[in-house]
């Protein structure tokens, strides 16, 4: 009784204002509270969708017959307010691990994406409260399972087309909330997962063919549209993968104006951020190999001109701006971009975010630096893992690094700060045997002072970056150690002992065990 209770409680806060509705609800849920939501909402529970509890927490989308589908009568196509009874069942449906996500127009996440929609036009889609959660919290969490989920492969077709369908009606969304500012990007950053021909159900769905949205028939004349996308050019006929639906929602973008909208932003907007011009960008840099050339070219060279000056331009405040961080994502961005349709230009972005990041390094802000440090692990984590041909190569970085003195700049930093010195230990272990006996001993020598700080922080990094030392680099380390014992009190020995022993774990194959060995003796 207590858990019926409490359920009644809950179905109340959420908006259902009729207790005996609430309690037949529950009562033919058999005291399920997602399942009395569904009824209510006049949804038919698990009629398009269920769940299977299994270890991987993938979700088993089911569907059924039209003829089983039950009338909804929530969100009319005049009615201005927020579905908030479809907004609580959609949230209830997605956090959780075995999620289960409505892919019909008539159901929650269906209902949710018309009613914003009609929001936008009007301009309220931010004030309306139950709207933004959906907006900011709920919406993108729904896309990212739909898009993402390994059990993407399993869905049948009737799934499949839903989610291409919801895909629509987030463009149309989309498009609508772009004609005011701000820049939504949230929203766009959305958009790119939809466009990303990585996704899984875009992977799923790559032999799909087009359905040919850029072409209506008019009273019986047939008016062609412009050709935003269209398949990747193959050699091999039978193996061409055409990303046909996914080339039909960029198309629809183009037809609802979405990269005259982009245009007009990068236009118009004197004040435009790195954030809000990597938002705009990311997503068609996700299916730049779909783009046609000719249009793209036409309508985002302004764009990329702009993009590249506010780049070249930067200013100290936007260095230390809480924005800075996009930069990479927005050079990234224009050399995709560039790749594809302006090849001359490619090795610009590269150079632009190199310089920014060294600039960002030498600057005397602690905030600053430490963002300069984060981005050049993340140019590390890139080139190490080589996730995309766009990425900078372990070679380019490494020379940038050397020309640069990147280590050295680093090192002259707050390494008394452990957030810093953590930083400096990926530059370390990513210069590994390619650091100079000058640079190791350097490296040492800072921990030479009083401060036990600096100290520790100095053998931390060591230590880290042990794994990847050559034998003469466990050498000239042995012999630095060596010499600071003898020099040393209890316990400064106490210290050098921890040092030895979180190398000796690091020492995991034999060319390593042996000269770790030999420092204890």
């Amino acid at each position: 009784m207590e858990s019926e209770d409490e359920n009644i409680s809950t179905l109340l806060c959420m908006g259902f204002p009729d207790i005996a509705e609430i309690k037949r609800a529950l009562r033919l849920a058999k005291n399920d509270l997602n399942e009395a939501v569904a009824i209510l909402t006049n949804e038919q529970p698990l009629s398009s969708y269920g769940t299977m509890p299994d270890l991987s927490l993938d979700v088993d989308m089911k569907y059924t017959s039209p003829s089983e589908e039950t009338p909804s009568d929530g969100n009319g196509e005049g009615n201005m307010e927020f579905p908030v009874t479809n907004l609580y069942e959609l949230d209830s449906r997605v956090f959780q691990d075995n999620w289960s996500i409505p892919y019909k127009r008539d159901e929650s996440l269906g209902k949710c994406l018309v009613a914003a929609t009609k929001l936008a036009a009007e301009g309220l889609l931010e004030q309306d409260e139950h709207c933004k959660k959906f907006i900011e919290r709920v919406m993108p969490e729904a896309f990212r399972k739909l898009l993402t989920s390994h059990a993407t492969h399993r869905w049948q077709t009737e799934i499949q087309e839903g989610i291409l369908l919801m895909c629509e009606l987030y463009i149309d969304l989309l498009t609508t909330r772009l004609q005011y500012d701000p820049v939504p990007c949230s929203m766009l950053n959305t958009l790119a997962l939809i466009f990303d021909t990585k996704n899984d159900w875009n992977h799923k769905n790559k032999d799909q063919t087009p359905r040919g949205r850029w072409q209506e028939n008019f009273g019986g004349s047939t008016q062609t549209k412009i050709e935003y996308a269209k398949a990747p050019e193959s050699q091999n006929t039978y193996a061409r993968e055409q990303y046909g639906w996914l080339c039909d929602l960029v198309n629809q973008y183009g037809d609802k104006k979405g990269f005259q909208l982009i245009e007009e932003k990068f236009e118009k907007n004197d004040n435009l951020t790195a954030r809000a011009m990597a938002a705009l960008l990311q997503p068609l840099a996700n299916c730049a190999n779909l783009l046609v050339a000719d249009t793209a070219q036409l309508t985002l060279s302004t764009c990329m001109e702009f993009a590249f000056k506010f780049v070249e331009n930067l200013g100290e405040s936007e260095l230390k701006s809480k924005d800075i961080n996009y930069i990479s994502d927005l050079c990234y961005s224009l050399k995709v971009l560039c790749c594809n349709f302006w090849p001359q230009h490619a090795a610009d972005c590269d150079k632009a975010r190199l310089e920014i990041i060294n600039r960002m390094l030498r600057t005397p802000h602690f905030n600053c630096r430490m963002n300069g440090l984060k981005e050049v692990s993340r140019l590390i984590e890139e080139a190490e893992k080589a996730r995309s041909k766009h990425c900078i190569s372990q070679d380019a970085v490494l020379e940038w690094m050397s020309l640069n003195k990147v280590l050295s700049v680093a090192l002259e930093g707050n390494i008394d700060q452990v957030q810093y010195t953590d930083r400096i230990k990926a530059i370390v272990e990513f210069l590994g045997p390619r650091l100079s006996s000058e640079e190791l001993t350097n490296i040492w020598n800072l921990g030479e002072g009083e401060n036990s700080h600096v100290q520790d922080n100095v053998y931390g990094i060591i230590a880290a970056a042990a794994s990847k030392f050559s034998l003469a680099q466990f050498e000239l380390l042995n012999k630095l150690i060596k010499g600071k014992w003898v020099e040393s009190n209890d316990r400064l020995r106490e210290k050098l002992l921890q040092l030895i022993g979180q190398i000796g774990k690091e020492a995991v194959n034999s060319k390593q065990v042996k000269p770790v060995q030999a420092i204890l003796q």
